[in-house]
C-alpha cells in the first residue's frame, strides 16, 4: 500500500466512525431495526439533535437505511444496509474485546 490514494477509503471510514455516537448507533442496530426513540433509549444519553445528525451521516455513507413507517403515530425505522451490517460485524468483536477488558 504505497499509493496515498489507497488509504482514502480507510481515512473516510475512520472519520465517519469517529463521529460522536456513530459506532454506538451501528452496534445498536446490529441485532434488529429500531425506531428513533428506541435507539435513543438504548443509547441512554444521546440528545435528539446529535442522534439525528449521526443517523443522517450514516445514511449518507450508505451504512443505515431509513424507512418511514405508517401508523399511529407515524414513525421512522432505521436498519443497517448490507454494507452497514458487514462493517458492524467487524466492529462488534472490537466492542466485545473492549467491553470484556472493562468488566
Amino acid at each position: 500500500m504505497n499509493d496515498r490514494n489507497e488509504w482514502d477509503p480507510v481515512h473516510t471510514l475512520f472519520r465517519t466512525l469517529s463521529k460522536k455516537w456513530a459506532a454506538s448507533v451501528l452496534l445498536s442496530l446490529f441485532p434488529r431495526p429500531l425506531r428513533f426513540a428506541e435507539i435513543q433509549r438504548e443509547m441512554d444519553c444521546t440528545n435528539p439533535k446529535t442522534l439525528t445528525n449521526t443517523l443522517k451521516l450514516l445514511e449518507e455513507e450508505g451504512l443505515v437505511h431509513r424507512e418511514v413507517v405508517a401508523g399511529r403515530p407515524p414513525g421512522v425505522r432505521y436498519d443497517l444496509t448490507a454494507s452497514g451490517r458487514v462493517l458492524t460485524e467487524r466492529i462488534y468483536p472490537l466492542w466485545k474485546w473492549a467491553s470484556d477488558r472493562a468488566g
